[in-house]
């Protein structure tokens, strides 16, 4: 007579649970890594957030409040430190820590030299509106010439660049990274 033995040896279930192991290290894995893709995706949108919500509050300011207060006679300017101490538009540049991440936040500021002036059209037989290749453009003389921005007259600059840059270090793999938006302030009063 034969005995059917239908069970499972201890060696099967120890294979089993090997395998089971695996699996669930290999999942958990994919999971972290996962996660540090999420909180570094996390520390860009708050550099983001930072440096709109920076250049938004030097942007408020009024071209002479900028260049008087700030520049205070030099056309090129690397800030790190706050801007208007003390009134409605005080931006505060340095470190700022979000999200257990600290940030750098620095400002460059360069006044612009602009060059503009007028050339008017030559309205002839063959002028139509409708088409561009019939425009004919005259010279540009010294009258149409309304700031050419190459002497220290009363508005040489007009215009300030405005860089504003946020940085940090990503944790793990210790690289820096930047971001950066540039603007312009522009003297609409004078």
């Amino acid at each position: 007579m034969r005995i059917d033995n239908k069970g499972v040896s201890l060696i099967e279930i120890m294979m089993a649970f090997c395998i089971l192991i695996v699996a669930i290290l290999s999942i958990s894995g994919l999971v972290s890594y996962g996660h540090r893709g999420t909180e570094k995706d996390f520390r860009s949108v708050q550099a983001m957030q930072i440096l709109e919500e920076k250049m938004n509050q030097l942007l408020a300011a009024s071209f002479s409040k900028v260049s008087d207060e700030v520049m205070a006679g030099t056309t090129k300017l690397s800030i790190s430190k706050v801007l208007f101490p003390g009134t409605g538009h005080e931006i505060a540049l340095g470190k700022t820590t979000a999200f257990k991440t600290e940030f750098n936040v620095t400002a460059e500021l360069e006044k612009i030299s602009v060059s503009f002036g007028i050339r008017p059209i030559e309205i002839d037989n063959n002028y139509e509106f409708a088409k561009v290749e019939t425009y004919k453009f005259g010279a540009l003389t010294s009258a149409l010439a309304k700031f050419d921005g190459s002497n220290n007259k009363k508005n040489r600059y007009r215009v300030i660049k405005a860089i504003m840059r946020v940085q940090w270090t990503e944790p793990i793999v210790n690289a820096d990274k930047q971001i950066e938006a540039v603007s312009f302030i522009v003297d609409l009063e004078g």
